[in-house]
């Protein structure tokens, strides 16, 4: 599955999410982000149905590259905290990298972007397979 197919089962895409970390396996060609997804949906009819979140983690198989833009120096990028992102996939994004992403090597990888609004820059991962696992119950952020 591809992160824009498994996107479009989350009632709001990766929108609005948080990531926690990341880690990347460059010997096994596997990566890992824990994120808080927003679950909630704009119709629900009390505040947890509208604004819940609900831990995940999305892995990444045969993972051909994750690039990491710096963060924008006039953002406070070292700020502790989750980092607040939108996505989509890349051949919709508007680029604004600031290296020169390589073209796919296999005819079945994607290419996606996670957009870091605390940084003002993105994350690029290419990769040939994406799943998603719960780690929690639906939750209302701390503010």
């Amino acid at each position: 599955m591809t992160l824009f197919e498994l996107e479009q089962t989350l009632p709001n895409g990766f929108h609005d999410a948080h990531i926690q970390s990341f880690s990347v396996n460059y010997v096994t060609r596997e990566a890992t982000i824990t994120l808080d997804v927003l679950v909630g949906v704009p119709d629900g009819k009390t505040e947890f149905e509208r604004e819940a979140y609900r831990t995940c983690l999305l892995k990444l198989t045969g993972v051909e590259y994750f690039v990491i833009d710096p963060p924008d120096p006039t953002y406070a990028y070292a700020k502790p905290g989750t980092l607040w992102i939108d996505a989509g996939p890349l051949e919709s994004a508007k680029l604004n990298s600031k290296v020169k992403l390589p073209s796919l090597q296999s005819k079945n990888s994607f290419a996606y972007l996670f957009f870091v609004q605390d940084w003002n820059s993105s994350l690029y991962v290419a990769a040939t397979d994406a799943s998603l696992e719960w780690q929690s119950e639906p939750f209302m952020p701390n503010d």
